[in-house]
């Protein structure tokens, strides 16, 4: 049995598929650069979420902390922002501070590492000492709710 062959598309046909492939191929381009835009210094920040994070119970974890040293809080999203958790209040609501394991702009590899014979973070990279309440390094608000919770903001302190 004889099979038909189909017919081709006409020339017109051809160039207006040739020409919205050529627009689709702009407009991803002229997005590329837009979003590469929104890198520049200059450009807004765009944040998703919220930026409470609530942690747990104080009076669990002051004493985990007294005993072991500060807890150490890794970003599962980004990686961008870790964090120690310190307590060196005299009571489980008062004390709390939330401080980056590293400077801004630093590799990730280069963090501050709790000394507890010395009481005092120091940095794998350099050697820079910090003392225990993370001072030098980007603080980050933390607060004990009247029912004994944690929570950390999560945007950093001016």
């Amino acid at each position: 049995m004889p099979v038909a062959q189909g017919s081709r598309p006409p020339a017109r046909q051809a160039v207006l598929i040739g020409l919205g492939a050529l627009l689709g191929l702009l407009a991803v381009a002229f997005l590329i650069t837009r979003f590469d835009n929104l890198n520049a210094e200059d450009s807004a920040e765009i944040e998703l979420g919220d930026p409470l994070f609530e942690i747990g119970e104080a009076s669990e974890f002051a004493p985990l902390i007294a005993e072991q040293g500060p807890l150490f809080l890794p970003d599962a999203a980004s990686g961008d922002r870790d964090l120690y958790l310190q307590h060196l209040g005299p009571g489980d609501t008062e004390g709390w501070l939330v401080f980056s394991v590293r400077l801004p702009d630093t590799p990730r590899d280069c963090f501050v590492e709790w000394q507890s014979e010395d009481r005092t973070f120091v940095d794998n990279c350099d050697g820079t000492v910090y003392p225990e309440n993370g001072e030098g390094l980007t603080r980050y608000a933390v607060s004990v709710s009247p029912e004994g919770a944690l929570t950390i903001n999560l945007n950093p302190l001016g």
